[in-house]
């Protein structure tokens, strides 16, 4: 399940990437959720990664929200 923060997290990255056609940076996640610290946006994207929420492309550097596998609907935040 997942926390506020991340459900805010994930909320961002799907919102951003439709937007501007490619992954946030994580300054422009702090600066789209409100955040102020790099590190805490570095861990949250880390655990929805994780817990499979997200997927981190080829090089390991941008990150986007995924889909559910059952159903291909977005995950409910």
């Amino acid at each position: 399940m997942l926390t506020e923060a991340r459900s805010l997290v994930l909320s961002a990255l799907r919102g951003y990437a439709m937007k501007h056609r490619r992954a946030p940076t994580l300054e422009e996640l702090c600066e789209f959720t409100g955040t102020t610290s790099v590190g805490s946006m570095h861990k949250h994207i880390a655990r929805l990664v994780e817990d499979g929420y997200a997927v981190r492309d080829e090089n390991g550097r941008a990150v986007a929200a995924k889909d559910c596998p059952c159903c291909g609907k977005p995950f409910n935040n």
